[in-house]
């Protein structure tokens, strides 16, 4: 289990009971209740509208605080994906913004990558004399050019399956909950088709293009395809079945990866049945 960590600093309320104001346990922010009151001056203003604006401001300087946090294994924050508000008694709020109340609270969602990583992937696009201005997780960008607004707010989750792995990301009620990445890819289903059929990478990959399916039983071609052999071997006559079970078999197991990751099968369970596949 992840260690708790108090957040305190400069700007943030401090509360006069045990329970701390702001708490940060592995990638999620948790807070007991962020008040109108301003920190600095230590009390409330009479004015309901100002204590909504510290509220805010109070909010922000968390959420602030949060990505600055230090993180195991110098990993960076890479985004902030606020999940829902809480505010005095009413909670499930999406957008708290014109509302009135003393204290609010926020769960967020913080995906996280080693620094490291960050950095090398930065200086390669700089050395071909290219400016990185953002750098962003890819699953959130499939999610933007894939996925409608009603389907974030029903539940889906999106496997965008790349070349050597699968990046996925999850949403429910309208916000992200949770991201990974599962190393399966194109390239996995290539080579179990080329160990399969006893070909080169290229041919696999043709074959794999033109002809390849992942449901055995729903293939009905039955028209061999010639194959080339491997190492100068003659063409072999490859029935699409065959294909379509090396294919299924890998697929299989792609998806019983993401379905039994340990950290949000209760994030699956929410949405149900609902997977939206992109492949590259």
């Amino acid at each position: 289990m992840s260690k708790r960590q108090v957040l305190e600093g400069h700007g943030l309320p401090r509360h006069r009971n045990p329970i701390p104001a702001v708490v940060k346990i592995g990638g999620m922010v948790f807070s007991s209740a962020i008040s109108g009151e301003d920190a600095e001056q230590g009390r409330l203003s009479p004015e309901p509208a100002e204590q909504v604006a510290q509220a805010f401001r109070n909010l922000r300087r968390a959420i602030e605080l949060a990505r600055q946090a230090s993180l195991p294994d110098a990993l960076e924050v890479l985004h902030i994906f606020p999940q829902e508000f809480l505010l005095d008694a009413s909670d499930g709020i999406r957008d708290p913004v014109g509302m009135l109340g003393t204290h609010l609270e926020v769960s967020v969602y913080l995906p996280t990558v080693p620094v490291v990583v960050m950095q090398n992937l930065v200086a390669a696009i700089n050395r071909d004399g290219l400016v990185v201005s953002d750098v962003i997780l890819a699953s959130l960008a499939a999610a933007e050019s894939v996925l409608s607004s009603d389907e974030r707010e029903l539940g889906v989750c999106l496997a965008d399956i790349g070349a050597g792995t699968t990046d996925l990301i999850v949403y429910s009620g309208g916000a992200v909950r949770h991201t990974a990445t599962v190393p399966v890819g194109g390239e996995h289903f290539t080579a179990d088709l080329a160990v399969g059929l006893r070909t080169s990478i290229a041919a696999a990959e043709a074959v794999k293009c033109e002809h390849g399916q992942a449901r055995a039983g729903q293939v009905t071609d039955a028209a061999p395809l010639m194959v080339e052999g491997l190492g100068g071997e003659e063409p072999q006559a490859v029935l699409p079945v065959r294909v379509a079970e090396i294919l299924e078999a890998r697929a299989r197991e792609l998806l019983d990866a993401l379905a039994l990751a340990p950290h949000w099968r209760e994030e699956l369970s929410a949405i149900g049945e609902f997977l939206v596949e992109r492949s590259s």
